[in-house]
């Protein structure tokens, strides 16, 4: 299983390894977790049947915690913890300059410890990164990792977190990406870039909606290059639907 480029807010263990073999648990941003980062527990007892949860990872991760929330793991028994992968991951502590780190079961690869990695605006659920955030460019390149939060490419070597500090936007390298969102983050508008394969019909109606599903701007569009005016919006992660493609785009400063 791949668990990749997710931004979870809050929950009382937003990861969770139960009975989890080869699992890999990548390029997130978990921002103040209520009580765990994460959980490593066995449900089923039977080792004729059931291994014991271990051999997953944990990379390339952003993971922000404060003095409300300042314990990463919990560990039950009958599992694996020493057989776990921990590498790239960027710690932050939002109240202890001092912190002296994560209680994780093994020692960590390259890690990178309480740097602030200058999220964008955490209060409007904007968790982009500037290209010169600790986080840029800082992590361990993976085969299987494409496309970020936004529907960004990933650079080589990615970013840690969620979203790529340095995305590629060069649709025409991809044929499997059908369009482009960009700039991304946006200040006051964006436009739309499509592979000539997969190009839709002109006039377009391009529809932008809230993270809950509730449409708040729609226009429709002539050619690519007409622009999308979304500056009126409060700040935050929008859904963007044109035609067949669905992605999202950060409206900030």
């Amino acid at each position: 299983m791949q668990v990749y480029a997710n931004i979870i807010i809050g929950s009382l263990a937003p990861v969770a390894y139960v009975g989890a073999v080869e699992v890999d648990v990548a390029n997130n941003t978990i921002y103040q977790p209520d009580k765990w980062a994460m959980r490593i527990l066995q449900e089923t007892v039977d080792p004729n049947r059931f291994l014991p949860c271990g051999d997953n990872w944990f990379r390339n991760n952003i993971v922000v915690v404060s003095n409300a929330n300042p314990v990463i793991t919990n560990i039950g028994p009958n599992t694996a913890p020493e057989t776990f992968t921990f590498s790239n991951n960027l710690w932050y502590h939002l109240d202890n300059a001092n912190w002296n780190g994560p209680d994780i079961p093994v020692i960590e690869t390259n890690q990178v410890l309480n740097l602030d990695p200058m999220l964008t605006d955490p209060a409007n659920n904007n968790f982009s990164i500037p290209s010169n955030s600790p986080a840029a460019g800082s992590g361990w390149p993976i085969s299987a990792l494409t496309f970020d939060f936004l529907q960004q490419t990933f650079a080589n070597p990615p970013s840690i977190g969620a979203i790529e500090a340095n995305p590629t936007l060069d649709i025409q390298q991809h044929e499997d990406l059908a369009v482009a969102v960009f700039p991304n983050p946006v200040a006051h508008a964006f436009q739309l870039a499509f592979q000539a394969s997969n190009a839709p019909a002109f006039p377009l109606l391009v529809r932008v909606s809230d993270l809950s599903g509730r449409p708040v701007y729609q226009q429709t569009i002539d050619q690519e290059s007409d622009l999308l005016h979304i500056g009126h919006l409060p700040k935050g992660v929008y859904v963007v639907q044109a035609g067949r493609f669905t992605g999202k785009v950060v409206l900030g400063d």
